[in-house]
Order: C-alpha cells, then sequence, then structure tokens
C-alpha cells in the first residue's frame, strides 16, 4: 500500500511518515517489502520536495545503508529527519555505513543506529539513544583527526536511554562526548539515570546552557545541585523523578538566572 501510493499520489506532499515494520514476527524477513517502498521513495520526485521524513524500518544490519545514505545527500530541501531501525538480529553494529550528509537538514533524530557519518553543516537538533560502551570513541575522537560526527553547530541535544540504562553509570563515555560539543544552550535526558558525577561533567562541560531537562537525577547529596552553578545561563531547569535516600535542595544563589524549575 505505501508503495503503491507514493508511486500514484500527484500530490506535492513535503512530509512523509512511513512505518515499515511487516509482520507479526520481529524476526520475518522484510527485506523485499521494504526495497519495493525504498525504491518509491527515493525516487527524483520526492528527493526534491521532502522537508520532513520520518522512517521506521524492520532491517537487518548494514541493509539499505548505501541507498539511504545516497538519498539523504540528494534531498535539497530536507530539514528534519527521524530513523528507527528495529533490529532483526541480536548482532547489529553500534555503528553503521550510513553517512546522513545534508546541506538543509536542521533536526536529526536516530535510534535503532548510530551513523558512522554526520555531515550537516546546518543541523541544530540532534536526537540520540546513548549506548552502553565506549567503541564510539573512534567515530567521535577519530584518532585526534577532524571527527566523522560534525557537532560544533549544535544547539540541542536530546539522549534516550531506555530499559537497558537502569542502574548504568554512563559518565566515563559522556565525558568523551561531551568534549565535541561545548557549545550546546539546550540538553534534554529521556528515560535516562543521571548520576551526580555525570551531572558535574555536565555542568562543567556545557557552560553555555539555558535549558537542562533530566529524568532521574540519582544522588545521595542533598547539595548535589551546586554544580548548576557553573551554569551562568541556565533560564530552564527540570527533574522528573529523584533516585536516592536524601531530598536535594537548590539555593537561589546557586542558579540566580533561573526563570523556570519544573
Amino acid at each position: 500500500d505505501a508503495a503503491s501510493m507514493l508511486k500514484h499520489t500527484q500530490r506535492p506532499y513535503h512530509k512523509v511518515h512511513l512505518h515499515l515494520f511487516f509482520g507479526a514476527n520481529a524476526l520475518t524477513p522484510v527485506d523485499d517489502e521494504v526495497a519495493t517502498v525504498i525504491s518509491e521513495l527515493f525516487k527524483p520526485r520526492w528527493l526534491q520536495q521532502l522537508v520532513v521524513l520520518k522512517l521506521g524500518m524492520r532491517v537487518y544490519p548494514e541493509k539499505f545503508t548505501v541507498e539511504l545514505s545516497d538519498a539523504v545527500a540528494k534531498m535539497d530541501h530536507l530539514q528534519e529527519l527521524d530513523l528507527s531501525l528495529m533490529r532483526c538480529t541480536k548482532d547489529w553494529p553500534l555503528f553503521s555505513q550510513l553517512k546522513v550528509k545534508n546541506a538543509t537538514l536542521d533536526k536529526l533524530k536516530v535510534h535503532g543506529v548510530w551513523p558512522g557519518v554526520i555531515d550537516c553543516p546546518n543541523l541544530r537538533s540532534l536526537e540520540l539513544e546513548f549506548p552502553l560502551h565506549n567503541k564510539y570513541k573512534q567515530y567521535l575522537l577519530h584518532q585526534g583527526e577532524e571527527p566523522c560526527w560534525s557537532m560544533k553547530q549544535l544547539q540541542e541535544l536530546c539522549i534516550r536511554g531506555g530499559s537497558r540504562s537502569v542502574n548504568k553509570d554512563l559518565s566515563t563515555g559522556m565525558e568523551q562526548f561531551c568534549k565535541l560539543m561545548p557549545q550546546f544552550k539546550r540538553l534534554y535526558f529521556d528515560d535516562f539515570i543521571v548520576s551526580e558525577r555525570l551531572l558535574r561533567i555536565i555542568c562543567e562541560s556545557f557552560v553555555h546552557l539555558e535549558s537542562l531537562m533530566l529524568h532521574i537525577l540519582k544522588m545521595d547529596d542533598p547539595n548535589a545541585l551546586r554544580h548548576l552553578e557553573k551554569l551562568p545561563n541556565l533560564r530552564d531547569f527540570g527533574i522528573w523523578d529523584i533516585a536516592g535516600a536524601t531530598q536535594c535542595r537548590l539555593l537561589p544563589s546557586v542558579c540566580p538566572s533561573l526563570k523556570s524549575c519544573y
């Protein structure tokens, strides 16, 4: 149905949202069905008119990465790209051969896979799932050379954790991640536990933060929020839940510029 609609419609759609999760069984091979839709979606007329593309696929590792990389690079008006890739096997690389290169892209969301390359000079907002190990360092730091991810222009970062992040301290990996992006103004954690140590790293790294939203803050020191004093521009601060044996205290003198606290 999706392929037929893409093939026959004459309407100039600028926003396309496709969920290509075929079959009740998560391991059902769906290569042919997905390929049929992809072949229609990535024709020139669609590539030239799409402004927003939300694409969800159940795929095997590295399937369609070449086609998807080429298509994204040819979308001259693309502003928002949302990719959700459900893996069909447990053997899934943290980084794929997927390359996200686009001159107009403003907002990128990736779930289920981290692109091997992100090169979008207009990119301002990034949402991703944070991994539990540090194999990604070679892609971000690239052994002292230019990183495979171009992050200097970003203004907003949203990190999603999921159930696997419960009781995991990702401070070590996040510390490396922070070094590339000191210019962030908005930082959000969704379904993710932030330890007191990680909060300190964030406050020391992202000194330009204006908005900081935490899902769960894990701490034992009631004065843990003192680290916020290192954020002179902080305007909005929120915590959905607190895990720990003590109640936190936020003194007005810590964040004199704070306007909203949730």
